[in-house]
């Protein structure tokens, strides 16, 4: 069972649209907190992690163009896979 990060409520499977690909429109696989309403889908979930890591190290975090091109392949990949 997963539990939200900001309200500790319950996360259920949902099935999320990208309006933001080029294509026209992505189905992605994500998860919708039932309390509260918080989503969370993977490229969600990296920038999370890769945000964690930057503080710990104390960094600022600086996304490139390069990042930017392989979230966007990761999340045609995650979404073929459902």
């Amino acid at each position: 069972m997963m539990t939200c990060c900001r309200c500790q409520g319950l996360m259920v499977e949902d099935h999320l649209l990208d309006m933001e690909d080029t294509y026209g429109g992505l189905w992605i696989r994500g998860w919708r907190c039932l309390c509260c309403g918080d989503v969370v889908d993977p490229v969600i979930s990296r920038h999370r992690v890769m945000q964690q890591n930057a503080r710990a190290l104390g960094t600022t975090l600086v996304l490139v163009e390069e990042e930017e091109a392989a979230e966007e392949t990761e999340a045609q990949q995650f979404s073929l896979t459902t």
